[in-house]
């Protein structure tokens, strides 16, 4: 039978690299619900379900989910690499990626982003955040609920597909 499984903080020796891929036809969950969690590495969902924690999972690397069920638990997910990719379409409750030097956020081709509560997307003035997709000439889509803070961003092949536009202040 299916069982779940708890994804602890542990403070400072957080996760590198954190895999969620249960191929076993009960699906286990993994559960990261009640605390804080830091990956310094790429964090992957391949399989089986995986709960983000209430309030922030906060990720270094890669985020992936190509298979397997993510559920946001309405908190944030905070990218503080310097240029990542998300793979996949997820539905986040928050999705915030600040940055004070020039970095890359990359979108699969063809993925769908979905976020529920507040899209934060910052570089700073010269700085910009470029947000491109895997294959250049192919749209992603975004599909940002409303609040939004979206500053000096460079934009490329993306499609909103919420109804509201999004109006970027001091994008270069």
């Amino acid at each position: 039978s299916a069982e779940t499984f708890t994804v602890r903080d542990f403070g400072a020796l957080d996760y590198f690299n954190l895999l969620i891929d249960d191929q076993n036809a009960t699906k286990d969950t993994f559960s990261a619900a009640a605390a804080a969690l830091d990956i310094n590495g790429s964090f992957t969902v391949n399989g089986g379900s995986f709960t983000a924690p209430a309030t922030t999972m906060t990720l270094a690397g890669n985020f992936s989910h190509t298979g397997g069920t993510f559920t946001h638990n309405n908190g944030t997910v905070i990218l503080d690499g310097a240029s990542q990719s998300i793979f996949g379409s997820t539905t986040f409750r928050h999705l915030t990626k600040n940055v004070t030097s020039a970095a890359t956020l990359t979108f699969e081709a063809g993925s769908t982003q979905t976020i529920t509560g507040t899209l934060t997307l910052q570089g700073a003035a010269g700085q910009l955040l470029s947000l491109r997709s895997s294959n250049p000439g192919t749209q992603w889509n975004i599909d940002p609920a409303v609040p939004r803070v979206v500053n000096y961003l460079d934009v490329q092949d993306s499609n909103n597909t919420n109804a509201t536009a999004i109006n970027a202040v001091g994008t270069n």
